[in-house]
C-alpha cells in the first residue's frame, strides 16, 4: 500500500526502537537496563524522556522492555538501569519492589536464608528457639536445653523447664549422628533430633524437646525410625525419683521404696 503522509506511518512499537529513516520494520528490540514507549528511536532512552529510560530501583528491565517490571519478593535493586534485582542477602527479607533490603532485618524466632521474601518464611521449628534478629539459616536456631522445652515454631525463648518428674539429660547439644542420644518419632521419615510426647508426669528432656514430657521408650521400637534401639529417655525409671530441675534420676533412700516409674 502506498503512503502519502507521514503520519500514516506505524509508530515503532513498545519494547523497540526505530533509529533511522525507510524502516520496514523495527532496528531492533530496546536495550537491557532500558524501557522503550512507543515510538521509540533510541535503544536506551534518556533520563525522563517521553520515550522511555532508564530502568528505575526496585525494578528491573531485561531487553526488549516496554514497561519496568518489579522486583518480585526475595530480590532488591538500588541502582538505575539494571536488567536483573538483585537476590536478597541472608539475614533479611525482602518484599516486592524493594529498593534496599538493611530496613528488613530478619526476626528473632526466625531464619532468613538467601532470598528470603517475608518475614515469617522461614520459623524456627519445635524444640528449637532464636533470641537473635538477623539470624542467616536454620543452623542458628538453638536447640532447646536439657531440662526444657520449646512448644511451638518461631520462639524467642524456651517454653519453660520440664516439669515436677522429668529430669534433663547429661548434654545439651544436638549430636552429629543421625538421631544420637535423640528419640526420633516414628510418624518422620527421617532421623530428627526433637522428642514426641504425650503430657503426663514421671518424664526427663534432652537436647531439642518440643513438650514437657518426651515419648515412653518402652513403646520405642527401632523398626520404626532410623534412631538406636539404646536411645536414651524416658520416665524416671522404677526404684528413683525426680525432683524438677534435678540432672539425674535419685535412687528412692534407705527406708523407702518406688514400685513404677515416673514419680517426682
Amino acid at each position: 500500500m502506498l503512503l502519502s503522509a507521514a503520519s500514516e506511518c506505524s509508530s515503532c512499537p513498545s519494547g523497540h526502537f526505530c533509529g533511522a529513516s525507510g524502516l520496514t520494520a523495527p532496528s531492533g528490540p530496546c536495550s537491557p537496563g532500558y524501557f522503550c514507549l512507543a515510538g521509540v528511536t533510541s535503544p536506551n532512552p534518556t533520563d525522563h524522556s517521553e520515550q522511555g529510560g532508564p530502568c528505575p530501583q526496585g525494578h528491573f528491565c531485561p531487553q526488549g522492555t516496554s514497561l519496568p517490571q518489579p522486583c518480585p519478593a526475595g530480590s532488591y535493586n538500588n541502582l538505575t538501569g539494571q536488567a536483573s534485582c538483585f537476590p536478597c542477602p541472608a539475614g533479611y527479607y525482602c518484599p516486592e519492589t524493594l529498593t534496599t533490603y538493611s530496613g528488613h532485618p530478619c526476626p528473632a524466632g526466625f531464619y532468613c536464608p538467601r532470598g528470603t521474601k517475608y518475614a515469617t518464611q522461614f520459623p524456627c521449628p519445635r524444640g528449637y528457639y532464636n533470641p537473635d534478629p538477623l539470624t542467616q539459616s536454620l543452623d542458628s536456631c538453638l536447640p532447646c536445653p536439657p531440662g526444657h522445652y520449646c512448644g511451638q515454631e518461631n520462639l524467642t525463648q524456651v517454653s519453660g523447664p520440664c516439669e515436677a518428674g522429668v529430669f534433663p539429660a547429661a548434654h545439651g547439644d544436638v549430636p552429629t549422628d543421625p538421631c544420637g542420644s535423640h528419640f526420633c518419632p516414628w510418624t518422620w521419615g527421617d532421623p530428627v533430633t526433637t522428642w514426641h510426647s504425650f503430657r503426663d508426669r514421671g518424664w526427663f528432656c534432652v537436647s531439642a524437646a518440643w513438650t514437657a514430657r518426651p515419648f515412653d521408650l518402652d513403646n520405642y521400637t527401632s523398626t520404626n525410625c532410623l534412631c538406636p534401639a539404646t536411645a536414651t529417655g524416658g520416665r524416671c525409671p522404677a526404684g528413683s525419683f525426680c525432683p524438677e530441675g534435678s540432672p539425674e534420676a535419685m535412687p528412692c533412700p534407705p527406708g523407702s521404696f518406688c514400685a513404677t516409674s515416673g514419680k517426682d
